[in-house]
């Protein structure tokens, strides 16, 4: 069971703030590292109650009954009292709780650690695609309901008033606070309790000038056309809050920084929706922005690092 990477990360930044010092260190005797606080969190995640007895006697693995010792000596071939030692760490970290448990094997009143419930994680078979679909999912209709606003209001070039204030008040609904810049442009923001990398995420606006002529129930009002993906990538990247992928400028952003583009297919010949971008009649198949969304927030969980 893979931890994502950017949960080891925040951990591991947390047992160095309180430990004072930078990983890997020696704690009495044992070598302290990623690897070591990887293994511990596995461990604990792949119990069902989160929670595992140490029950370390002697160094043989064959005569200690499973807990967390024997899981982190069968993962890393280390010394039975690694397992001590890391869950004291990782408990001054405020990652675990060190509790007293019965070991089930002998009924013995025992140490355990239990992974405290906002460090722990869904596993692949859990979680299906991962983090992010069943929220995605359930928010489907708002999405949906966003996209159709923001249809009806398309506006050309940096002259985005009725866009920005619908966005504005949208983000002021989530309790998202943003700052307006270069005209009609917002920055919204996004801050955990943890320290940590910071993802950008950028979403384009604007429409294209010509009439629409879809036919839609929320067709445009403004004169202008949507006419290409960008109310789609604004509702979901920016109000939704999740990252972004760019067009573009794409290629400019790799040269600086990490990063990967993808696309995600909306037409729908079936419904009707076969015209290429910047046709006064395209649109796009609204069943796929919850799962856009999905995909966008999976990888801020495995990538965001």
């Amino acid at each position: 069971m893979n931890i994502p990477a950017l949960l080891l990360k925040a951990v591991c930044l947390e047992v160095e703030r309180d430990n004072e010092k930078e990983l890997p260190f020696y704690e009495r005797g044992i070598k302290v590292d990623h690897t070591l606080i990887e293994a511990a969190l596995c461990s604990l995640n792949s119990s069902p109650t989160k929670t595992l007895p140490q029950n370390c006697r002697n160094d043989i693995i064959e005569r200690t009954p499973d807990g967390l010792d024997r899981r982190i000596k069968e993962k890393l071939g280390s010394d039975l009292r690694t397992a001590n030692i890391i869950s004291d760490l990782l408990a001054g970290a405020g990652i675990v709780e060190v509790i007293q448990v019965k070991n089930p094997e002998t009924g013995r009143s025992v140490k355990g650690t239990r992974l405290l419930e906002q460090w722990c994680w869904e596993s692949e078979a859990e979680g299906a695609e991962g983090p992010g679909k069943k929220a995605a999912e359930d928010i489907s209709d708002q999405i949906i309901s966003w996209r159709r606003d923001l249809h009806r209001i398309p506006e050309k070039g940096f002259d985005l008033k009725l866009t920005s204030e619908y966005l504005k008040k949208q983000l002021e609904n989530l309790g998202t606070p943003y700052k307006p810049c270069a005209g009609s442009d917002l920055v919204g923001f996004i801050e955990g309790d943890l320290p940590g990398p910071v993802i950008g995420l950028r979403a384009d606006m604007d429409g294209v000038a010509i009439k629409e002529e879809t036919g839609l129930p929320f067709a445009s009002e403004t004169g202008f056309a949507v006419a290409d993906s960008n109310r789609a990538e604004v509702t979901v990247d920016f109000i939704g809050s999740f990252p972004a992928t760019v067009n573009d400028d794409m290629a400019c952003f790799l040269e600086q920084v990490p990063g990967a583009y993808f696309f995600l297919g909306s037409k729908h010949p079936e419904y009707g929706d076969e015209y290429p971008h910047h046709n006064s009649r395209f649109d796009i198949d609204e069943a796929v922005l919850w799962k856009g969304t999905a995909v966008l927030t999976r990888a801020a969980f495995d990538f965001g690092f």
